[in-house]
């Protein structure tokens, strides 16, 4: 395949989902030399009030995984340049330490998390949300699609620190198949990203506003971010799996949530 962003050039070129220097920190910081967490992926698809679900499940270094999307000269140029444009502001967030946010830097974050996770779901390309038309789009924009919702929150807890969790639901209406929806849970050390990319007939699921403060679509509020509060990760693992509560997650891979998932229902 080519690029999904520039489609010149063969997509024959390694993204780390964890830029070094920070997967370097977290190995440091939580004395891992491989995080074996594990990465579960899923398909939901809702038709006539019948729910149909896939589930699979990866293990393996997660925090120096690599994924080839993308060409050399798009990697070794403006993506990489957006790793370095964000880099000062992740290392205090995934240390957990106050740092004072800008509406400047909020787009530069929610610009730099949409395109990594652009990149990470061509791990299994088979459950791809983006489309042509939204890789298109970032590459000449360089902001996320309108479908796309963020927000972040905190977590102590080294199961996430390099956690990556993903869902994806498929809507039919009629038998017609519409547009993939996705939810990505990701750790950065005690950062945690709540990543959303929905479709209109799907909705919204933004976790609470207790878990997460936006940041995609930017408020234009200079703020300090602080996280007063450390989401246990069994509450992370809930807001990871709230397109279905019957997954395994990444702290309780075998647990079954009934009572808890009433703080997420709609």
């Amino acid at each position: 395949m080519n690029c999904i962003f520039c489609t010149k050039r063969r997509a024959n070129s390694g993204e780390h989902l964890w830029p070094d220097a920070i997967a370097a920190e977290i190995e440091r910081t939580w004395m891992l030399s491989s995080n074996d967490l594990q990465v579960n992926s899923f398909e939901l698809v809702r038709t006539s009030g019948i729910v149909e679900t896939k589930f699979s499940k990866r293990s393996g270094p997660r925090n120096r995984e690599k994924v080839k999307a993308v060409c050399a000269t798009c990697n070794n140029s403006w993506m990489n340049r957006s790793d370095e444009r964000v880099l000062w502001v992740l290392q205090p967030l995934m240390r957990a330490d106050p740092v004072l946010i800008s509406p400047n830097d909020e787009v530069h974050l929610a610009s730099w998390i949409t395109m990594k996770l652009m990149v990470a779901e061509h791990r299994n390309p088979r459950s791809l949300s983006f489309h042509r038309s939204d890789w298109t789009h970032f590459y000449l924009t360089g902001l996320p699609p309108e479908s796309v919702h963020i927000s972040m929150g905190s977590c102590n807890d080294e199961r996430w620190a390099t956690g990556f969790h993903r869902q994806t639901a498929n809507s039919k209406v009629d038998g017609v198949q519409g547009p993939r929806s996705a939810i990505v849970t990701w750790g950065i050390g005690r950062l945690i990203i709540y990543f959303e990319h929905s479709n209109p007939e799907f909705g919204w699921h933004d976790v609470p506003p207790a878990l997460g403060r936006k940041v995609w679509p930017v408020d234009n509020m200079r703020d300090v971010f602080s996280p007063l509060f450390f989401a246990p990760a069994e509450l992370v693992d809930l807001a990871a799996t709230r397109y279905n509560r019957d997954f395994p997650s990444i702290t309780e891979p075998d647990f079954r949530r009934v009572a808890e998932a009433q703080l997420f229902r709609r």
